[in-house]
C-alpha cells in the first residue's frame, strides 16, 4: 500500500524539522529562564519595597479612618445629648403649660 521509501523520506523530514524545532524551543526556554533569573532579584527587591510602602500606606489609612470614626462617634454623642436636653426642656415646658391651663380652668369654674 505505502511505498517504504515514501515513509522513510517522510519520517526523515519529520525528524530533521522536529529535532530543529525542539532545539530552538529548548534554547528559547533557557533564555527565558536566564532573563528571569537575572531580572528576578531586582524585580523582587523592587516588589518587596513596593509592598512595604503599600502596607505602610494601608496602616496610615486605617489610622485615619479610626480617627474619623472616633470623631464622628463623639459628634453623634454630643448631638444626642443636645437633642435629649431640648426634649427635656420641651417636656418641662409642656408640663408647666398644662399646670397653668389647669389652674386657669380650675380657678375660673
Amino acid at each position: 500500500m505505502w511505498n517504504p521509501w515514501v515513509l522513510l523520506i517522510a519520517f526523515s523530514v519529520m525528524m530533521v524539522f522536529g529535532v530543529g524545532f525542539f532545539a530552538i524551543w529548548t534554547e528559547h526556554l533557557q533564555k527565558i529562564a536566564q532573563i528571569r533569573a537575572k531580572g528576578g532579584s531586582k524585580e523582587s527587591a523592587e516588589l518587596g519595597r513596593q509592598i512595604a510602602d503599600l502596607r505602610e500606606e494601608v496602616a496610615k489609612l486605617r489610622e485615619t479612618a479610626t480617627q474619623y470614626d472616633l470623631s464622628f462617634d463623639q459628634a453623634l454623642q454630643r448631638l444626642e445629648q443636645r437633642v435629649a436636653a431640648v426634649e427635656r426642656r420641651q417636656d418641662a415646658s409642656a408640663e408647666r403649660d398644662a399646670e397653668r391651663l389647669e389652674m386657669r380652668q380650675g380657678g375660673g369654674g
